[in-house]
């Protein structure tokens, strides 16, 4: 089983997106107590980023998908020395857009990413641009299934990003308006195919017809997580 963690919906797409395209039984756990992760310090976010895992692991993991860019930037070299078990982060996709040979990267992530030394790594080249959006993850939470509301913030996203950058999202969150933009014409990047590769890396397909998928949330209200499925179902 694969085990996937984020705060909240941004993973969703990211787990759907390797079920689609990798049969395997996969188990989602979200942590909305914990939101939004792009405010908190790194001691916060490796408490919240290990104890997820390690319920991960206790329902039966044999990897873990940090579905979190944050987590990922903030976390998962501390859970890594903490855990026997392969952990496999999301990264901003810079790489990716500098393949495509982009004059201009404008990079859309939380204050928690943009400030890690692991996100100072990735960016070397003076052509990509950060794009703080430190409310943007919430906006997205609380506007899920919200059409109109997600289309004018992606188009607000595009007036503020450099124009003719290429945009690489650097949230999960940022899926969510994934389509808007690339309907306002932008070209945009994300984590989605990388994470895929991994795991056809470390697993064989399952000969089954779909993908086998739990959803669990650190608070289990009915609500929450029937939102989760529903975001699921839309997304397949």
């Amino acid at each position: 089983m694969i085990g996937f963690f984020d705060s909240g919906a941004g993973g969703i797409y990211v787990m759907a997106h390797c079920a689609k395209f990798f049969k395997n039984d996969y188990l989602y756990y979200a942590d909305p107590l914990s939101a939004p992760f792009g405010n908190k310090n790194k001691k916060e976010i490796q408490k919240i980023t290990a104890h997820a895992v390690e319920y991960l692991i206790s329902r039966g993991a044999e990897a873990v998908v940090i579905a979190c860019n944050t987590a990922t930037a903030q976390a998962i070299d501390f859970v890594r020395n903490l855990f026997d078990i392969k952990i496999i982060g999301t990264e901003p996709a810079i790489l990716p857009a500098i393949k495509a040979s982009e004059d201009t990267i404008a990079v859309l992530a939380t204050p928690g990413t943009l400030e890690s030394e692991r996100y100072k790594k990735l960016k070397k080249l003076p052509c990509i641009i950060d794009v703080c959006c430190p409310q943007l993850a919430s906006f997205v939470e609380d506007n899920l299934f919200l059409e109109r509301q997600l289309k004018l913030k992606a188009f607000e996203i595009d007036r503020i990003a450099p124009k003719n950058a290429a945009l690489v999202l650097g949230c999960t969150h940022y899926l969510a308006f994934k389509k808007y933009l690339i309907q306002a014409g932008r070209k945009v990047y994300d984590s989605n195919e990388g994470i895929l590769n991994m795991l056809k890396h470390l697993f064989n397909e399952k000969a089954i017809v779909k993908s086998n998928i739990t959803i669990e949330a650190g608070y289990k209200t009915d609500t929450y997580l029937m939102l989760m499925k529903k975001l699921l179902e839309s997304t397949l």
